[in-house]
């Protein structure tokens, strides 16, 4: 977060279950890994928001209600914290997460982006209701066999709904998965710019879809 913030980035997004690994079966085994929205351990990512004034977007297993939720915790440059709950889980995470319901837009410096995670960016409905937004963000883990036709995903999502959209993917291994890095965004003219596959901080620019720099 720091290398994104001296880099005038003003929203930092992280890839799924980014704050554990993307670790489900750990989490069905020690519950305990599920975060509160109030959770004491949120404290130092909330100071970091707060000390840089920056929003950001980080992948948790949370708990609420005593149900939990596969999320996007989001964490204001005030430190209040909101969440998005992934709505489309992936076959073995029905056995841990509850699906979550609903849309999550960030209002961010006149821009609405809308959140998403992963296999979210399968549901049509949900990519319409993206479509409404400036542009849809999802954090997501894609293996290395699967990133092209995710990829080839996004693309037809930003020229069927005229809306960016960003996927920001782990690069190396996570819970048992190879992650094929290759974060980048995909844009409603059919143009995209993508990562490498090494891990790295990454800077896009929502006003110019050919910017696409490594920070860190």
């Amino acid at each position: 977060m720091p290398a994104a913030a001296a880099a005038g980035a003003r929203l930092v997004v992280f890839p799924e279950l980014s704050l554990t690994g993307y670790l489900p079966a750990a989490v069905a085994a020690d519950p305990a890994l599920s975060v509160a929205l109030d959770d004491s351990r949120l404290r130092p990512l909330r100071e970091e928001c707060r000390s840089r004034s920056v929003t950001a977007v980080v992948g948790a297993p949370t708990v609420r209600g005593g149900e939990h939720h596969l999320s996007a915790l989001v964490i204001d440059g005030q430190g209040a914290v909101g969440v998005y709950d992934k709505r489309n889980l992936f076959e073995h995470e029905h056995a841990v997460f509850t699906a979550g319901h609903g849309a999550h837009v960030l209002d961010l410096e006149g821009r609405r982006l809308a959140l998403g995670i992963c296999f979210d960016l399968s549901d049509e409905a949900q990519a319409a209701e993206a479509g409404t937004a400036d542009a849809w963000l999802l954090g997501v883990l894609l293996s290395q066999g699967g990133y092209r036709s995710d990829a080839d995903r996004a693309a037809e999502v930003a020229r069927r709904h005229r809306v960016p959209v960003v996927l920001v993917n782990h690069a190396g291994s996570t819970g048992g998965w190879t992650a094929a890095g290759g974060s980048g965004s995909w844009w409603p003219g059919g143009g995209s710019v993508v990562a490498g596959p090494r891990a790295g901080v990454w800077l896009i620019d929502l006003d110019d879809p050919e910017v696409l720099r490594q920070v860190d």
